[in-house]
């Protein structure tokens, strides 16, 4: 049942066939966030070559030692290959620090023009 849903969430057209697009997306359903290269060696590793696509029989060897053909970590990731989750904390971050700074230089020029206004009231005579 879970090799079922594997190869329909890889191969969702139906065409017996994966490339590296449909891998890339395909195992983000199961949570694996790998980046283009990742994959390519994911392919490089099960002994394809680049361009080839993977078929079912291949597929199957790869479920079999996925441990051994994982690709190897990387710290260059690009924000689309992250999860959502990841994705969402670097936009919030970035967001609320632009926010911080924004209110920090209109308080700022806020106060600038207080204080100028202040100190024309201050020469007013009734």
């Amino acid at each position: 049942m879970l090799i079922k849903e594997g190869w329909e969430s890889l191969a969702p057209t139906g065409s017996g066939i994966i490339d590296q697009r449909q891998m890339q997306l395909g195992i983000w359903s199961f949570g694996l966030y790998y980046m283009n290269l990742q994959v390519d060696e994911i392919f490089f590793n099960i002994g394809l070559k680049p361009g080839e696509h993977m078929d079912k029989k291949i597929f199957l060897e790869f479920l079999a030692n996925f441990d051994k053909v994982q690709p190897s970590a990387t710290m260059n990731r690009r924000f689309s290959d992250n999860p959502p989750s990841h994705q969402l904390e670097a936009v919030m971050r970035w967001g609320h620090i632009l926010t911080f700074i924004m209110g920090i230089l209109i308080l700022s020029m806020l106060s600038r023009s207080f204080d100028s206004y202040s100190g024309s009231l201050g020469e007013c005579h009734l």
